[in-house]
């Protein structure tokens, strides 16, 4: 589970190994969106950034979402295209920053 604030920024990580050509794309669950795949982000909402890093033994594929909205919520998906599909469900919770007085 992930969380951001309103109007900040969230990261949903997703660690693959063995990825080597396959693509990785990021989905939406609540409306079975399909937000970007590899770098490229197939939304017409700028906030949603795929950002790509590589270790010696993974894979690190995260979705940045910037500018979080409390309808950012919920869970997303993380699918590799293999053969046999893969894929890692991720939830994101959104929490409005308190001012204390």
């Amino acid at each position: 589970m992930f969380t951001a604030q309103v109007g900040g920024v969230a990261y949903l990580q997703c660690e693959i190994h063995n990825l080597n050509n396959k693509t990785v794309s990021w989905l939406r669950e609540r409306d079975r969106h399909i937000l970007t795949v590899d770098r490229e982000t197939f939304i017409s909402d700028r906030r949603f950034v795929s950002l790509h890093s590589r270790t010696q033994i993974s894979d690190l594929v995260t979705l940045s979402i910037h500018h979080v909205v409390l309808g950012d919520a919920g869970k997303y998906q993380c699918q590799v295209s293999a053969q046999n599909k893969i894929s890692r469900s991720v939830e994101l919770v959104v929490i409005t920053p308190q001012v204390g007085e």
